[in-house]
């Protein structure tokens, strides 16, 4: 409980970059209030780890955002919120991109691509596992 408060804490932030991507889908897509906050808790969570190593969701690279996902396996967050959040980032990115203000689109389409270097971190996906 003591981390979601912590997380929750940074989404009072107003992050212009951030909130003109929930406005967009938002627009596009009629998500709801609870998809909004979900969506700005993750990409506030993406962004307190790449301001760790000085960096931003406007300008990080590959490297910085496996930074991030090891940082959230070190925190040991469920395979699912792992997930979550990529999926919100990859979104981010792409919309970023497609908005002119990214010139990159830092997050792979191949998942095996953004895990390199993490191999032993990788998220178990529930169909991998055999059953019991």
């Amino acid at each position: 409980m003591a981390r979601k408060a912590s997380i929750d804490k940074t989404a009072d932030r107003h992050d212009p970059l951030i909130e003109g991507f929930l406005q967009a889908i938002s627009a596009m897509r009629a998500a709801s209030p609870n998809t909004l906050a979900a969506y700005r808790r993750d990409l506030f969570d993406c962004q307190m780890g790449l301001a760790k190593n000085g960096q931003t969701l406007a300008a990080c690279n590959v490297d910085e955002l496996r930074a991030v996902i090891s940082w959230w396996h070190q925190r040991q967050l469920s395979p699912r919120s792992v997930a979550r959040r990529l999926s919100a980032l990859r979104q981010f990115m792409g919309w970023a991109v497609e908005d002119g203000l990214r010139s990159d689109n830092p997050t792979p389409l191949d998942r095996q691509s953004i895990f390199a270097g993490l191999t032993s971190q990788k998220p178990e996906r529930s169909r991998d596992r055999l059953p019991a």
